[in-house]
C-alpha cells in the first residue's frame, strides 16, 4: 500500500506538472515550485519530533512497561503509555504548529517577494501565497496523526487513505488547470485538495484505537522527558540537512531569473519525488525494524534492513536514469514553456542525493538504538554545504548545490553515518553493502562520468 500512495502522490507530477508547464509562464511555473518548496519546509517545523514519537508508540505498543526500559515487556500493548503519548503527541504539534505558522509568514513571505513581483499580476501572486500558509498550517497540524497510525503500524491504512485522496486532488488540479488556465484558482484547487487529505487521516488517527483516561499530567511529562532528548537533536538534524538542501530553491529563486530558476526547481521536484518513492520500502518499514530492535531479534534486523536498503537504492538509479533518457523529449512532446536543467546537471544532482540517501538511511538504522546523533553529524556536513555554496555559488551557479552536497556528504556524513551502523551491530563494509549499495552507486557514478566526457568531446 506504501507504493500506491507514493504512485499516487506522484501522479501530480505526472498529470498536473505537465499542465502547469504547458499553460504557465516560467514566472508563475518558478512560482508554482517554489511554493511547494516552502511548503515543506513548513513541514520540517517537525523539528524531529515525529519520528521520536514513532518510535516511542512503537515500543509502547510491543508491550514496555516505561519508554527507558525494554526489560519486563507485558503481553499485549500498555495501552495506559499510549494514551500519554497520544495526548503528549497533539499538544506538542499544536504548539509546533504555531512556531511553523510564525516563521512561515515571516521568512516565507520574504522568500516569495522577489518571484512575486516578477508577475505580470503580483495581487494573484500574494493571493496564491496567503491560500499556501493557511492551507501549509492546518496540514502541520494534523501530521500529529499520521505519525501518531505509523507508530501503531498502520501504515497501509494511512497509505489506502492518502492514495484515495492524492488522486482526487491531482484529478480536481488538472481539471481547474485544463479548464481555467487560472494560476489562483490552480493554486487553490490544489491546497483545499491536499488539506482534506490531512484531514480525513486526522479522522482515521482519532479513530485508530481506543485511547485510554490519563487523569495526571505527570505520565505526559515523563513522555515529554524521552521524546525531548532525542526529538532536539533530529530537529537540528532536519534542519542542516534536509531543511538547508530544501532551501536551495529558495536561494536561487533570489539570485537567477525564472527562466534559470524553473528548470532548475522542475528538476529538484522530479528528484524530490523520486527520492520519496524510492524510500518507501525502507522508511515504511521503521516501525517493524522498531519492534525488531525491541525484541533483541539482530539478524532478522539486519536481514531485513538490507532489504529494504538494496530495494531503496535500486528504484532511486532506476529513476534518475528514466528521467535521464525521457525528459527533455517528452517536454518538447507536451510544448513545455520550461526547459529541463542539462543532463550532466541532472546525473550529478542524481548521485549527490544518492550519497545523502546513502548516509541518511544509514543513521536511521543506526537511531533505532535511540542514540540520536544527526545534531553532530549533520552539523559537520550542513556546515560545509553551506560554506560551498558561499564560494561556488557565484562561481558555477545551480552546479554549486550537488557540488555542496557531495563535499559535505561524502566528505564526512555518509562514510560516518555508515561507520556507526558497523559499529553497533559489529558488521563489516563490505559484507553489508556488497548486496546494498556498491553496484547502484557504480550506476550513477559511470553514468556521470560518460555525460562529462561527452561534453568534453563535443564542447
Amino acid at each position: 500500500m506504501t507504493w500506491m500512495s507514493f504512485a499516487a502522490r506522484s501522479g501530480g507530477l505526472l498529470l498536473v506538472t505537465p499542465l502547469i508547464l504547458r499553460n504557465f509562464s516560467p514566472a508563475q511555473t518558478s512560482l508554482w515550485f517554489l511554493f511547494l518548496t516552502i511548503a515543506s519546509l513548513i513541514m520540517m517545523a517537525d523539528f524531529g519530533f515525529g519520528p521520536s514519537f514513532v518510535r516511542a508508540i512503537s515500543y509502547a505498543r510491543g508491550g514496555r512497561r516505561t519508554l527507558e526500559s525494554g526489560a519486563d515487556l507485558l503481553e499485549g500493548p500498555n495501552q495506559p503509555l499510549l494514551g500519554s503519548i497520544y495526548r503528549a503527541l497533539l499538544k506538542s504539534y499544536t504548539r509546533l504548529s504555531l512556531i511553523g505558522g510564525v516563521l512561515g509568514a515571516g521568512l516565507g513571505t520574504w522568500a516569495v517577494m522577489k518571484p512575486v513581483s516578477e508577475l505580470a499580476d503580483a495581487r494573484e501572486g500574494w493571493a496564491a501565497w496567503g491560500i499556501v500558509l493557511v492551507a501549509s498550517i492546518g496540514i502541520f497540524r494534523n501530521n500529529a496523526y499520521s505519525n501518531w497510525l505509523q507508530g501503531l503500524n498502520l501504515v497501509a491504512r494511512v497509505r489506502r487513505a492518502e492514495a484515495i485522496l492524492a488522486l482526487g486532488t491531482t484529478l480536481l488540479t488538472a481539471t481547474v488547470v485544463f479548464a481555467t488556465h487560472n494560476f489562483l484558482w490552480t493554486i487553490l484547487a490544489a491546497q483545499v485538495g491536499t488539506l482534506l487529505s490531512s484531514l480525513m487521516i486526522r479522522h482515521i488517527g482519532r479513530t485508530a484505537v481506543p485511547i485510554a483516561e490519563v487523569t495526571s499530567s505527570e505520565a505526559e511529562k515523563s513522555v515529554m522527558a524521552f521524546i525531548w532528548p532525542a526529538a532536539w537533536r533530529s530537529g537540528v538534524g532536519v534542519l542542516m540537512s534536509s531543511a538547508i538542501i530544501q532551501a536551495s530553491g529558495v536561494i536561487y529563486a533570489q539570485m537567477a531569473p525564472p527562466s534559470q530558476v524553473a528548470p532548475y526547481l522542475l528538476a529538484m521536484r522530479i528528484l524530490q519525488m523520486i527520492i520519496q518513492i524510492s524510500m518507501a520500502p525502507f522508511y515504511s518499514k521503521i516501525p517493524h525494524f522498531a519492534a525488531l530492535y525491541a525484541a533483541d531479534r539482530r539478524p532478522e534486523l539486519i536481514r531485513d534492513v538490507q532489504k529494504g536498503m538494496a530495494r531503496a537504492h535500486w528504484v532511486y538509479v532506476a529513476g534518475i536514469l528514466g528521467v535521464a533518457l525521457t525528459v527533455q523529449p517528452l517536454l518538447h512532446l507536451i510544448g513545455s514553456k520550461v526547459s529541463f536543467v542539462s543532463t550532466t546537471l541532472w546525473l550529478f544532482m542524481g548521485l549527490a542525493f544518492f550519497i545523502e540517501r546513502m548516509g541518511a538511511m544509514h543513521l536511521q538504522f543506526y537511531s533505532l538504538s535511540n542514540h540520536i546523533l544527526w545534531h553532530t553529524v549533520t552539523a559537520v556536513s550542513g556546515t560545509i554545504y553551506l560554506l560551498a555554496l558561499l564560494l561556488l555559488l557565484p562561481v558555477i551557479g545551480a552546479f554549486a548545490f550537488p557540488l555542496g552536497i557531495l563535499l559535505g556528504y561524502a566528505g564526512f556524513y555518509s562514510w560516518f553515518s555508515a561507520r556507526l551502523v558497523y559499529r553497533h551491530y559489529m558488521l563489516n563494509w563490505r559484507g553489508f553493502e556488497k548486496t546494498v549499495s556498491t553496484i547502484p552507486l557504480c550506476i550513477i557514478f559511470l553514468l556521470l562520468t560518460v555525460s562529462c566526457i561527452t561534453i568534453y568531446i563535443f564542447k
